[in-house]
């Protein structure tokens, strides 16, 4: 029996290249298991997994970070402000972004503990225009 350090043309000399080669490398996308983890402890309101699986994952969508913001905002209101603001920074590096969009934000920031599910509905619908394509401006 041969090894997985083998070669093909080792494997091939010692009759084995009838059988399947063993794949060597695990490939995962960001749907991968840390990508699903993060997802369905976003949904459990579990902020500790969510931080923990942050480490692993690549940069964020608009839409899951809005997602984690909004978390941070309700589980710990002292960081709240640090959250939005780094939300806000991601949206202003959006191509296209406004300044009317960005003060919508802004606005939907501020009224988050009196209107929570006001403010997160105006957030969703920003982060939503962010995925659709935009016109170029007419000069």
């Amino acid at each position: 029996m041969w090894s997985v350090g083998h070669s093909r043309l080792e494997a091939a000399a010692q009759g084995a290249w009838l059988r399947p080669f063993p794949c060597e490398h695990a490939f995962v996308s960001i749907k991968g298991s840390g990508y699903i983890w993060f997802r369905k402890a976003l949904e459990r309101g579990d902020l500790a997994t969510v931080r923990s699986e942050l480490v692993d994952l690549p940069p964020l969508s608009l839409e899951d970070a809005l997602s984690v913001a909004l978390l941070i905002c309700d589980r710990e209101p002292e960081r709240a402000e640090r959250a939005a603001v780094r939300w806000l920074r991601l949206l202003l590096e959006r191509p296209g972004v406004t300044l009317a969009e960005l003060q919508h934000a802004l606005d939907a920031f501020a009224v988050l503990v009196e209107q929570p599910d006001d403010a997160e509905a105006k957030l969703r619908r920003l982060v939503e225009r962010g995925d659709r394509p935009r016109r170029a401006p007419s000069n």
